[in-house]
């Protein structure tokens, strides 16, 4: 891949070069689409990108580029897209299934129908921000929907994961701080940690304080069943 991207994989044969120096992959020009770019997480991966010199940053918007039920408008958005973040982090009771696994599913079956004919000279990305709550559970009542709803998602994910048309990478932060809760970090610690993983290759991003993404990894590999989109 060095002759598709100068700026990295330099170690073709040895690969310590480029884990030592974060080259195994390049962000450098390439096309990013990402919902829950608003959030606090969210802002703070877009300074983290724009900072990996990516060609654009084109948000998703709730109630602007979709909503819920409503996705084929995204279609112009996502035929050119060489990274997808799916960041939402939606907590409200009525809506936290439909936005943040129903909808992650549907745009990424959205982005493999646009991208069929589209000839990237590489595989397009698919990240997910998932949470340390998929082991753990919920700690509140407060919290409940959004973290089933985040659980519920794991098992597509881990689909993902084996699929050959795209590089799904599955993002596991601990608590942060945020308007939706306290944390012992903050979004920038977390953006940081998760750009220095992905830039050595890492397909499970572990950002973490507490080391349950470390516990949650095993369960993801060995104990989670893989499910289909749809």
């Amino acid at each position: 891949m060095h002759y598709v991207y100068p700026h990295s994989n330099f170690g073709y044969l040895v690969q310590l070069v480029d884990w030592l120096f974060g080259t195994v992959g390049t962000l450098r020009g390439r096309r990013v689409a990402m919902t829950g770019s608003q959030g606090a997480l969210g802002q703070a991966l877009v300074r983290q990108l724009s900072l990996q010199s990516v060609r654009s940053i084109r948000p998703l918007r709730y109630d602007i580029e979709w909503s819920r039920g409503d996705y084929p408008r995204l279609k112009s958005s996502l035929i050119d897209t060489d990274i997808l973040i799916l960041a939402c982090g939606f907590k409200n009771n009525s809506g936290a299934n439909e936005s943040n696994c129903v909808s992650a599913r549907t745009m990424k079956e959205l982005l493999d129908r646009c991208q069929l004919n589209a000839g990237l000279q590489s595989l397009p990305e698919v990240w997910y921000v998932g949470s340390e709550a998929e082991i753990h559970g919920s700690w509140s009542q407060a919290s409940q929907s959004y973290t089933e709803s985040k659980r519920s998602f794991v098992p597509f994910a881990r689909s993902y994961y084996d699929r050959e048309t795209f590089l799904y990478r599955h993002i596991v932060p601990s608590a942060f701080a945020s308007s939706m809760g306290p944390g012992l970090v903050y979004t920038r610690w977390c953006s940081g940690v998760a750009l220095w993983w992905i830039r050595r290759g890492a397909r499970y991003v572990l950002v973490t304080y507490t080391g349950l993404a470390y516990v949650n990894f095993f369960r993801f590999f060995f104990w989670v069943k893989p499910r289909g989109a749809f």
